[in-house]
């Protein structure tokens, strides 16, 4: 596999694992010695690879995420080594298999995601921003299928989805949010939440 000469510098000596935990397209490897353990993210440069590496030096101090070790471009791909995140994924079955206890966890990750101050936040997710991604995409034809289920209901197409989004904007209330909030996202010691990761598409968006 190859590394860019400072990052392979760091690693050298350690083991190397393919994580297949999470659901994104980036190659994530877990590189781990008999002293500490890094995950090393490796992706095509995108505004959200760009976004999620300013979040992570942004959010550290304010919120429990990862710190970032090392972090370089190199021939338009973003290698970015991090922390171990502490405790264990909501994903994990221990906690699946108790409902009750996987959603108050989840709460306490929301309260504390609500609790960053957005005063000086410069990340924007509000609904105009993720509605003007979405008309570029639907313009472009990067849009695929249009889901069926209850939800649309009467839409054929995307941009009947999207003229229908467009009408019916809600007032926002206006909170520091992930934006991608799933059980493999955050981890937890079995009382608190411990750690946030994938801050890609965090920012200032609405509370639901």
């Amino acid at each position: 596999m190859y590394l860019p000469n400072k990052l392979e510098k760091i690693l050298a000596g350690m083991h190397f694992e393919v994580d297949k935990e999470g659901m994104s397209k980036a190659k994530v490897i877990k590189c781990f010695d008999m002293d500490k353990s890094y995950y090393l993210k490796i992706e095509k440069v995108n505004d959200e690879v760009i976004r999620e590496y300013e979040m992570y030096q942004w959010l550290y101090g304010k919120l429990s995420v990862p710190k970032v070790i090392y972090r370089v471009i190199e021939n338009d791909i973003s290698y970015m080594l991090i922390e171990n995140a502490k405790g264990q994924m909501l994903e994990d079955e221990a906690y699946r298999k108790n409902p009750d206890r996987l959603v108050h966890l989840a709460a306490i990750g929301i309260k504390k995601l609500q609790s960053v101050d957005i005063t000086e936040c410069n990340f924007n997710s509000r609904i105009e921003e993720k509605l003007e991604k979405a008309k570029y995409r639907i313009d472009h034809n990067l849009i695929g299928r249009v889901d069926r289920n209850k939800y649309t209901e009467g839409l054929e197409t995307s941009r009947d989805v999207f003229n229908y989004l467009l009408r019916n904007k809600p007032v926002e209330q206006l909170v520091f949010t992930h934006g991608d909030y799933c059980f493999n996202n955050y981890f937890t010691d079995g009382k608190d939440i411990t750690s946030f990761i994938d801050m890609g598409r965090a920012g200032v968006g609405d509370l639901y």
